[in-house]
């Protein structure tokens, strides 16, 4: 979370929010945690998701470094299609067929109930919407199950990553419905202030200023706070 502080040089006059972080003031980072304990299901989401994808590869590598975690990427859009993880010994990562994937997803699932509480388990499900369009109705319920499942166990939790008008497609859909908090995530980039699916109490003029492609915002109880996005490189 960016907490800034007056610099004794900063100008009178009027910035737009990248001055005030970069030109005026002193800029004091601090790390930013995302809340993965209250829901099964936590929201990832942007304008467009695929436009930041050294981000995505961000979070990937650092669920990886947490010891004793287990992480599944299904990328069913290949966003990080180009990204190389046959090195993350705590990672697998599948952008091929739903047949495949939803084998290796019940797989993972299935070895993090028998592994126990001390052996986590994250599902990065990157394009959820393209996934169910891709599945025939056997499948669609094949994952459900699976979600259902997960939630019996408070060791498995899935990151949700889709664009956010894709998350209207999917918010009726009972897997995340029931299983979401839409007043918790991390937006991509700039535009939050112009939706209406994720609850945001944060005032929309603050929200509408324009911020660095490389910034977003930690959404906690609907309060938004601007973070600088972790990348892979």
């Amino acid at each position: 979370i960016i907490k800034s502080e007056k610099s004794s040089s900063a100008s009178s006059k009027s910035t737009t929010l990248n001055d005030f972080l970069f030109n005026k003031f002193k800029c004091n980072l601090e790390v930013s945690t995302i809340n993965l304990t209250d829901n099964i299901m936590y929201n990832i989401t942007g304008d467009d998701i695929s436009a930041e994808p050294d981000f995505l590869d961000g979070i990937v590598r650092a669920v990886n470094t947490i010891p004793a975690v287990k992480s599944f990427v299904l990328d069913a859009q290949s966003i990080l299609e180009e990204y190389e993880y046959k090195g993350l010994i705590n990672t697998r990562y599948q952008s091929g067929n739903v047949s495949e994937a939803l084998e290796e997803l019940a797989q993972t699932i299935n070895a993090g109930i028998d592994a126990g509480t001390n052996n986590p388990i994250i599902v990065m499900l990157i394009g959820p919407v393209t996934f169910q369009q891709k599945s025939a109705e056997e499948q669609k319920a094949q994952f459900a199950s699976i979600v259902e499942v997960a939630k019996q166990n408070d060791n498995i939790r899935f990151l949700i990553v889709e664009t956010i008008n894709n998350i209207k497609t999917i918010s009726f859909d009972p897997w995340y419905k029931n299983n979401s908090d839409m007043s918790e995530g991390i937006w991509i980039g700039n535009g939050i202030a112009n939706q209406f699916t994720l609850k945001v109490t944060t005032a929309a003029k603050v929200l509408r200023v324009e911020v660095d492609p490389a910034f977003g915002y930690n959404i906690h109880k609907g309060k938004a706070s601007l973070i600088k996005l972790i990348s892979g490189k």
